[in-house]
């Protein structure tokens, strides 16, 4: 794998890196908060239950005391979908309904002497329950315990849609930015590859313009070395390498020349990339190897 290319792929591991941690925090901060709100809204559910059981205990105090036969008892009437109402004395023995699990009346026993009223507790099945109780009076001014169970299956629940939800949103949020980055990374890299290939097209250009006086130069030296000396003869051959390393010299003006001429070319036609392109030799004045490469 070339430099360039493995570079932009640490670029853009590194985007989407940067990215996920981003979102894992976001995410990690919103499910928090929002589990925070659901466990308050269940709460708020609970409490809620709690008083309407107290309000239909009252009503059937009410009735009992006025009515004469049988009525109907308000507290069997009252149902709540998803919520199981337990009414107690204020000795903790069930009045409604008539038993009541020694599990619940313990986490009763357990949620009444707490400071809020709301306890965990897991079933004898495996199940994650959260109570709340409460001790009130009736119109009559006979204590009574008003205790209300819910599952907390319901909170998982709404935690597995959430969570898929988000994953998928994120995971296609990712997508996009590791490809969006990518593009992004070879754009901006695309001027420097195109410096690389021209600095490379310059070597070679000026390699092969050094190499005819270099060869000459070695091969007068050769010559020279191996034939006996001669003033006359030697003069004549330092006097051609002097005319061949004159002409090396001028070479490497020339090409020094060139790649100040090229760098103040490509200063002012930065913004002209169209033109650039459209020519496959460069423009007059300009080597080959200073057009830009598509």
């Amino acid at each position: 794998m070339q430099p360039l290319a493995r570079l932009r792929l640490q670029l853009t591991a590194w985007y989407a890196g940067v990215f996920t941690l981003v979102l894992v925090l976001l995410g990690a901060g919103l499910f928090l908060t929002i589990r925070h709100q659901m466990s308050r809204h269940v709460d708020k559910s609970l409490s809620a239950a709690a008083a309407a059981l107290e309000q239909a205990a009252r009503i059937r105090e009410t009735e009992r005391a006025s009515a004469r036969g049988a009525v109907v008892d308000a507290v069997d009437e009252l149902h709540i979908p998803d919520r199981s109402l337990y009414l107690l004395d204020e000795n903790e023995r069930p009045i409604k309904p008539a038993e009541a699990p020694g599990w619940v009346l313990e986490a009763t026993h357990q949620a009444v002497r707490s400071k809020h009223g709301y306890r965990n507790l897991e079933a004898p099945d495996g199940r994650e329950l959260r109570i709340y109780a409460g001790r009130f009076t009736g119109t009559t001014g006979t204590p009574y315990i008003a205790a209300v169970v819910a599952d907390r299956l319901e909170l998982e629940d709404e935690y597995t849609s959430l969570i898929e939800t988000f994953a998928a949103a994120a995971l296609a949020a990712l997508l996009l930015v590791a490809g969006g980055g990518y593009l992004l990374i070879r754009k901006s890299t695309a001027p420097v590859e195109r410096s690389m290939n021209q600095m490379r097209r310059f070597m070679a250009d000026a390699a092969h313009e050094l190499r005819t006086p270099i060869t000459i130069l070695r091969t007068r030296a050769e010559v020279a070395l191996e034939q006996d000396r001669e003033a006359a003869r030697d003069a004549g051959t330092l006097r051609a390498v002097e005319r061949e390393a004159a002409r090396l010299g001028e070479i490497v003006r020339n090409l020094l020349t060139l790649a100040r001429r090229c760098g103040r070319w490509r200063s002012r036609n930065a913004s002209r990339s169209r033109s650039v392109r459209s020519t496959k030799h460069g423009s007059p004045g300009i080597p080959r190897w200073c057009a830009s490469s598509s």
